[in-house]
């Protein structure tokens, strides 16, 4: 799984998570605005259960995506990176037993209950780690790093802070705010992967490598 963003193209892995989780946003919005009521109180419903799907197959990606910055390490800060993969692989598999129970069992949310929390909270923490090690190991571009980090830092602090909005907008228009913000922050990701293949050690570049090994590189 660690090869799974690691090649030109597979960038595709990260911008459809963050995509599901941008339309997860918008189908809570939209049902706000059709019924005045909140989309997680129907969640017994087609359109609950097209909910789910979104929202723990986005989480799964991620959770995949996350497995796959490792080989940006390229064996530089291995205990770090070895931890936040460990906290990666659950997260991921707490999103595919939500997402099983979403298409198999009648009602899921009993293992929403369980995976759901426990799983968004380890995806946040392995992007922490993640975030850190890739600066660490002086990834380039450092941007890619700086908003794998930025998603683990500040998306459970929106979370927490945007139903205190509902004072001026409707709690529907909020609640599930924050996934816009972390949708946007995948994809661009994953637009850094498709576009230049990958982020990069600054000592892997040619420009960051001795004469001597570039001419040698390069045939002279």
């Amino acid at each position: 799984m660690n090869g799974i963003v690691n090649r030109r193209g597979h960038g595709a892995v990260p911008i459809t998570g963050g995509l599901l989780w941008i339309a997860h946003y918008l189908l809570h919005l939209g049902y706000g605005l059709a019924t005045g009521r909140l989309l997680w109180e129907a969640g017994d419903t087609p359109l609950g259960r097209l909910d789910g799907l979104m929202f723990f197959g986005a989480y799964l990606l991620v959770g995949l995506s996350l497995l796959g910055l490792r080989a940006r390490l390229e064996g530089r800060v291995k205990a770090l990176g070895l931890v936040a993969a460990c906290v990666a692989i659950f997260a991921a598999l707490a999103g595919a037993a939500a997402l099983a129970a979403t298409l198999v069992l009648r009602e899921p949310e009993t293992v929403y209950r369980v995976s759901g929390p426990a799983g968004v909270l380890s995806l946040f923490a392995a992007a922490i780690l993640f975030g850190v090690a890739l600066l660490l190991a002086r990834t380039r571009p450092p941007s890619a790093a700086a908003a794998v980090l930025l998603f683990g830092l500040l998306t459970l602090p929106m979370a927490l802070a945007l139903p205190s909005l509902e004072r001026f907008v409707p709690l529907y228009a909020v609640e599930e705010l924050h996934f816009v913000f972390a949708g946007m922050v995948w994809v661009a990701v994953g637009a850094v992967l498709r576009r230049g293949g990958g982020m990069h050690d600054d000592a892997s570049s040619p420009a960051a490598r001795p004469a001597g090994e570039r001419a040698l590189a390069s045939g002279c």
